[in-house]
């Protein structure tokens, strides 16, 4: 099987989300003997994520592509489009409540972190809090699994 991941969203190790991936890229070869990757990612996170594994390859970006509002509109249409390109048989998205599209053309499943923008007043700008409350959401109802994370965390 050959799984797609977006690794956008990484901000080279800064946040919580990002050693998350980190840890997550690290070992899911090492699950399988026989599955494949692709990641997609910006050329700034290829050295915090690339780990040399043969069976992953690596898709970077220009930086310009993890700029958010980009970043969302490449996963709206570019990402459906890279799976289809690189033969992917799923994909798996570890930042969904970042990036999310609404249709991918093959099996998605994302982890979705703490949700706290949604309780704390003020945290983002009206643009951000807009695709936040309005359009994950719908977009999260698209995932055929949604893994969640962080406390009081419900799937």
């Amino acid at each position: 099987m050959k799984i797609g991941i977006s690794a956008f969203a990484g901000d080279s190790g800064k946040s919580g989300i990002s050693q998350y991936m980190k840890n997550i890229f690290k070992r899911l070869p090492e699950n399988s003997d026989h599955d494949e990757y692709v990641m997609f990612m910006s050329n700034s996170d290829r050295e915090f994520f690339d780990f040399g594994h043969e069976r992953v390859t690596i898709v970077a970006l220009p930086d310009w592509v993890g700029h958010p509002l980009i970043n969302i509109l490449w996963h709206l249409v570019c990402l459906p489009l890279m799976l289809a390109l690189y033969r992917c048989n799923c994909v798996y998205l570890p930042a969904g409540n970042r990036r999310l599209a609404w249709w991918y053309g093959v099996p998605a499943i994302s982890t979705v972190h703490d949700l706290s923008q949604l309780h704390v007043e003020g945290k983002y700008d009206v643009f951000r809090m807009f695709y936040c409350k309005k359009v994950l959401p719908f977009l999260m109802r698209k995932l055929d699994r949604v893994i969640a994370e962080g406390p009081g965390s419900i799937c």
